[in-house]
């Protein structure tokens, strides 16, 4: 009874990995890349995050879509308060109040956002620091076409933060 069983999961086993193998193809070609930031996507994409330089702060990757570039590189943002709030905990009524902190008056590689977190009356703020962005615009067969962007962000662990120098 029991090799039975166990012969019916296999099968049933064998049966999802055929269907899922050969829906596999229609996956990956479901969406076409009608453009891209960069012909090569960045390591940091594929799990491969830097090693930060010190404790003071870690890598995140985050992801935004939007019919727009800029509302995908917003997505991006609001995905990283997002996360923010999650790690450390923080309730669902806190409201964010994003700062960005510009070099010269323009947009840098080094952009730095300051998270203000209103909790129970008392202020939190979170800083993070732009490294990275890729970004593809997509064609799905319905004839959408949407942009996806990928941002990597430095997020400070502590106040005095000391955020490493890198370039792409």
């Amino acid at each position: 009874m029991k090799s039975l069983f166990s012969e019916k999961i296999r099968y049933t086993f064998l049966i999802v990995s055929i269907v899922l193998g050969a829906l596999a193809p229609f996956r990956v070609c479901a969406q076409k890349v009608l453009q891209r930031s960069e012909k090569l996507r960045p390591a940091w994409l594929a799990n491969r995050t830097p090693k930060p330089g010190n404790r003071t702060f870690h890598y995140q990757v985050t992801e935004g879509e939007h019919k727009t570039l800029q509302d995908a590189r917003h997505g991006c943002l609001l995905n990283l308060s997002t996360y923010i709030k999650r790690t450390r905990h923080i309730s669902e009524q806190a409201v964010a109040e994003i700062k960005l902190e510009q070099e010269n008056g323009e947009s840098s590689e080094s952009e730095n956002y300051h998270f203000s977190y209103d909790i129970q009356g008392e202020r939190v703020t979170v800083i993070s620091c732009k490294y990275d962005e890729y970004w593809e615009y997509l064609l799905y067969p319905n004839g959408e076409r949407i942009y996806r962007c990928y941002t990597l962000y430095g997020i400070a662990d502590e106040a005095n933060v000391m955020f490493d120098r890198l370039s792409f």
